[in-house]
């Protein structure tokens, strides 16, 4: 689905609403510093070294874990966690 705002009737002929759909793919402007961080992105993803990567847990600061143990009911709820459509919030407590 697509939202136009138009200004003339030519706009909305076949031939605008092509030109737009080529205004929506085109490359944004950037700046120069924008294009290198843009980058710098792309070299990171490729490596696998990108913060939010598959790989980010190998790559952690604080090694393979933080040395937390939990129950099989916790792991099953952290998991549930990220496929649930509503919010939800999970409450642990160290014993």
């Amino acid at each position: 689905m697509d939202t136009i705002f138009a200004t003339s009737k030519e706009e909305l002929t076949p031939q605008g609403y092509a030109a737009h759909k080529r205004h929506l793919a085109a490359p944004k402007p950037m700046s120069a510093r924008e294009r290198e961080l843009a980058d710098i992105r792309v070299a990171e993803r490729e490596a696998g070294s990108a913060p939010y990567s598959a790989n980010a847990a190998r790559n952690s600061p604080f090694g393979a874990g933080v040395g937390l143990k939990w129950s099989d009911a916790a792991e099953v709820a952290v998991r549930n966690l990220a496929e649930a459509t509503e919010d939800h919030l999970i409450t642990m407590a160290s014993l």
